[in-house]
């Protein structure tokens, strides 16, 4: 009975791990889900070299449990310190920049594949072919979940980073290894279930949940909030209820990017991805410190959704923003600038209503913009 739970929780983990693998792999051509991809190959392995082990552990297979133990714990090192990697990618550190770094920090890993290929020093197998924890097995727990703390570490030192995405980013990985170090020591002192499988398990969804939200919710470029998820903002913010109980006037804020065909066409669409992030982290800036939202409705358009009192601060806050990107800038080819048109919600008005009159606004800036020209 023991056998079989055993088996059937490790089953249940790697079958959860393939579907959300499966997911991940239709985007394997941005770099940290490339990584990501491999971390889910090592769980996949973990979890079955774990399963085949159960089968036959005690058995006269005596070959198929050393491989199997030999894999486990091979591939546990692994795992975590590719975990390591993509949390430096996730969160575009320079901390792998160069190359020799990633072979450091592996080396760790390496010393614990090596150690795995032989029966008597991190394991054992006894004269019925059964496992028994070897001398030196603290050193599977130490490096995995050493590789696990050092990326939390690393990743509590940029939630004070000062680009608000950074922080946000930084705080949802470093809860990673939580449940792998919590279920991984109980595995140490509680023989019989497979508690690390578990933790894995939970820690790997936890960040798949967040990329599904971020999809869901979220601009594919530049991670701020899509066109789905302003239009559910202001279906809320304009209802009558929410409308009539607040004491200042709801504002739409359109803008656009001055010159962006201009970029692109000069220096390539790489640096135009790049402006428009540069634009979004701006915005995020200014979402956090003035309490407003913003959203990217396609191409280098940007809607801020914000109350205020009069239009006289709603034209101070157009200031601010336009200041908060050209701050934001910081490459000398080309100057990173703004033209923002806004327009006030009335009753009776419709959302696409309140965003074509901001939209008209801005393309009568645009149109000034072009005159001076």
């Amino acid at each position: 009975m023991e056998k079989l739970l055993y088996i059937e929780i490790n089953a249940f983990c790697m079958a959860i791990s393939f579907l959300m693998f499966i997911k991940v792999f239709s985007h394997e051509k941005l770099e940290d889900r490339k990584v990501l991809n491999i971390v889910f190959i090592m769980m996949m392995s973990f979890f079955g070299s774990d399963i085949v082990w159960k089968i036959f552990n005690g058995t006269k297979y005596r070959t198929i449990v050393y491989l199997c133990c030999s894999l486990y714990f091979a591939t546990s090192g692994v795992f975590a310190y590719t975990w390591l990697v993509y949390s430096e990618i996730f969160l575009n550190t320079k901390f792998f920049q160069k190359k020799i770094r990633y072979f450091i920090t592996f080396i760790p890993a390496l010393i614990l594949i090596f150690l795995s290929f032989s029966d008597k020093i991190i394991y054992v197998l006894d004269e019925n072919n059964c496992y028994q924890r070897g001398d030196f097995y603290f050193l599977q727990p130490l490096i995995t979940f050493g590789y696990m703390i050092l990326a939390s570490i690393r990743n509590l030192s940029f939630s004070r980073n000062k680009s608000y995405t950074v922080r946000i980013k930084a705080r949802s990985v470093s809860k990673f290894a939580i449940y792998p170090i919590a279920f991984g020591l109980a595995q140490v002192f509680l023989k019989g279930i497979p508690l690390i499988a578990i933790g894995a398990t939970l820690s790997i969804m936890s960040i798949f949940i967040e990329i599904q939200n971020q999809k869901i919710t979220k601009d594919y470029l530049t991670n701020l909030n899509n066109r789905f998820d302003l239009l559910n903002f202001l279906d809320y913010q304009t209802s009558t209820h929410k409308h009539k109980n607040s004491n200042q006037i709801l504002y739409a804020l359109y803008l656009d990017i001055d010159d962006f065909k201009m970029i692109n066409d000069t220096y390539g669409h790489t640096v135009g991805d790049k402006v428009l992030c540069i634009v979004a982290d701006a915005l995020k800036e200014v979402e956090h410190e003035k309490k407003v939202y913003a959203a990217r409705v396609g191409g280098d358009e940007f809607v801020i959704i914000c109350r205020y009192d009069d239009e006289v601060k709603v034209k101070e806050f157009v200031e601010y923003v336009k200041d908060k990107i050209a701050m934001m800038a910081t490459e000398k080819e080309y100057d990173l600038k703004v033209s923002i048109g806004y327009s006030k919600f009335e009753d009776a008005m419709d959302i696409a209503k309140f965003l074509e009159c901001a939209d008209k606004k801005l393309y009568k800036e645009k149109s000034k913009l072009i005159k001076k020209k």
